[in-house]
């Protein structure tokens, strides 16, 4: 692949999840800073729309609802087609992204290189080919490489839009909770079980802050309300449970009022980081050589340097070694102190 000499158009793919398209946002910035006039489009599931309709480097969001089945990928094919892009860059790699990139009119097509054989030896023999561990936003940079496009060192971004601002802060007052940047979040959830430091722990670490005087609110997805109500019943003090209770664009603003995240390796983390906050997060079964920790926030990463780490890419409903201690042997205090660590700086 060469430098592009008229590259007037292109489409990126990135159909979910949430922390995967947060971590496209600095190629978006990049790309178009390199080439100011260029039309950036981009392809995602309908419910990560919210992440990226105010994103100031997009001109159009593309979007994609799978429960409609092969058919919307055929009006979604058409559609590219009819565009005409100059270039297809696939993020997602995988069965519908490459329906769209073959089908496609794209004169250039790019297709991220995930690393599949390095990422099998890490999980599996704990084996590092690539001894360069780049956190995934560079990965994506490092694919156009030739187009002479240079790392900004600025993080991930998430522009909150003014409606979903004035939703909070009445949620707020309602609460009680005020305007101030003082109230602690905790995202207890996590799509994988062995990505879940337990609920307890979270209980106690909640505690402390709310003892402390600091609001403590919960956050995270519908599938994410029985850990939160268990991390509230386990709490000393009642939190501010929103488990279920907001959407994308209100959970963003939210964490963009707060003074700390506590969360284990979710999209929420990457939200949180997206938003320049400082962010305590947790990991068991994943390590920093998969390129997905906090991307150039304020953070401390709480892990154990156990033999069997990582031992999956995006974790898994039980722990391979029956044993789950690169989650049981994360204290409490451990997660307090860091988290003490970061309010001392600010």
């Amino acid at each position: 692949m060469g430098k592009p000499t008229h590259l007037k158009r292109i489409l990126i793919i990135r159909l979910s999840a949430m922390g995967d398209v947060l971590l496209t946002t600095p190629l978006l910035r990049m790309v178009k800073n390199h080439f100011p006039g260029i039309q950036i489009d981009f392809l995602v599931k309908k419910r990560y729309e919210p992440l990226l309709c105010s994103n100031p480097h997009l001109n159009r969001l593309l979007t994609f609802s799978s429960e409609k089945g092969f058919s919307e990928v055929r009006r979604l094919i058409h559609q590219v087609r009819m565009t005409k892009y100059d270039c297809i860059f696939d993020l997602q790699m995988n069965l519908r992204s490459l329906f769209f990139r073959l089908f496609s009119r794209g004169e250039m097509k790019i297709r991220y290189r995930l690393g599949r054989w390095d990422r099998f030896l890490l999980v599996h023999w704990r084996k590092h080919l690539n001894k360069d561990f780049k956190p995934v936003p560079l990965r994506y940079l490092e694919s156009i490489s030739p187009w002479g496009v240079e790392d900004d060192e600025k993080g991930l971004e998430l522009t909150i839009d003014e409606e979903a601002k004035r939703s909070v802060a009445s949620n707020l007052r309602n609460r009680d909770i005020g305007d101030v940047e003082d109230y602690v979040v905790l995202a207890p959830g996590a799509g994988h079980w062995t990505k879940r430091w337990p609920a307890e722990n979270f209980a106690q670490v909640g505690s402390h802050f709310c003892k402390k005087g600091k609001p403590v609110i919960l956050v995270g997805g519908i599938e994410d309300k029985r850990v939160c109500r268990t991390v509230e019943k386990n709490m000393d003090l009642a939190p501010r449970n929103l488990a279920g209770e907001l959407s994308l664009r209100e959970t963003a603003a939210f964490l963009d009022n707060a003074a700390l995240l506590i969360s284990n390796d979710t999209g929420i983390m990457h939200m949180g980081a997206a938003l320049g906050k400082r962010v305590v997060a947790i990991f068991g079964p994943t390590t920093r050589h998969l390129g997905f920790m906090p991307f150039r926030t304020s953070s401390i990463v709480v892990e154990r340097p156990l033999f069997c780490r990582p031992c999956s890419f995006h974790g898994s409903e039980s722990c391979p070694q029956d044993h789950f201690q690169c989650m049981k042997q994360i204290h409490s205090s451990d997660v307090i102190r860091s988290a003490e660590t970061l309010l001392e700086e600010g």
